[in-house]
């Protein structure tokens, strides 16, 4: 599945989405707890990831205008970029670096 942007609003949204790495998951915010989000793109553990939100994560809308944390929201779709560090539990925890609210 790829995400396309409209117009990318500066360097590090164009980067993150013209660099070879994919987001690490899409998929739906199933579960919220202060700091982290849980998302499941479907049922099974290699598809599932809890993103931490301690690293200052940025999250932008789909047009990529900055939003903020507020908007990550139980029901919302988003695609993740990790900050590259995975603890290989079940499900798989990582730090978000870019957080893009999708449609």
């Amino acid at each position: 599945m790829a995400l396309a942007l409209p117009a990318c609003r500066d360097d590090e949204l164009q980067s993150a989405h013209a660099s070879p790495g994919a987001p690490y998951i899409i998929g739906v915010i199933a579960g919220r707890a202060p700091g982290e989000i849980f998302v499941v793109h479907t049922s099974s553990c290699d598809s599932e990831a809890t993103v931490t939100l301690f690293f200052k994560a940025r999250v932008v809308d789909a047009t990529g205008v900055d939003t903020d944390t507020t908007a990550l929201v139980v029901g919302r779709r988003v695609a993740v970029w990790s900050t590259g560090t995975v603890d290989e539990s079940c499900p798989p925890i990582t730090g978000a670096k870019l957080i893009v609210l999708q449609n």
